[in-house]
């Protein structure tokens, strides 16, 4: 279950994603998402509590990050676990982790 918060006012939203968050997260993930992309002026994303990730999950990340890339709003993985790194290493997706990631 991925868990969304509303921060000081609906220009930020951080969904914390769930400790395993594969095949069976999907359908969540995926509808938070679009509620956070029409809403929000950034989204964060939690990853720091996230023991596994799949293929699934990290495509709904992708396309929620592709669908913002060209306009203002903020996308970033605040905290991510080794696990969460590791998938997107192992997937040949570094490159997004490192330009998301924040501390």
């Amino acid at each position: 279950m991925v868990v969304m918060t509303k921060e000081k006012s609906a220009k930020k939203k951080t969904l914390k994603l769930p400790e395993t968050a594969d095949i069976s997260a999907i359908d969540g993930l995926h509808l938070q998402m679009k509620e956070a992309i029409a809403s929000a002026k950034e989204i964060q994303l939690e990853g720091k509590d996230v023991d596994r990730i799949t293929t699934p999950c990290i495509q709904i990340l992708l396309s929620a990050y592709n669908s913002l890339k060209d306009s203002d709003k903020g996308f970033s993985l605040k905290e991510p676990s080794e696990e969460c790194v590791a998938a997107f290493e192992d997937m040949g997706l570094d490159e997004y982790i490192k330009r998301w990631k924040r501390s």
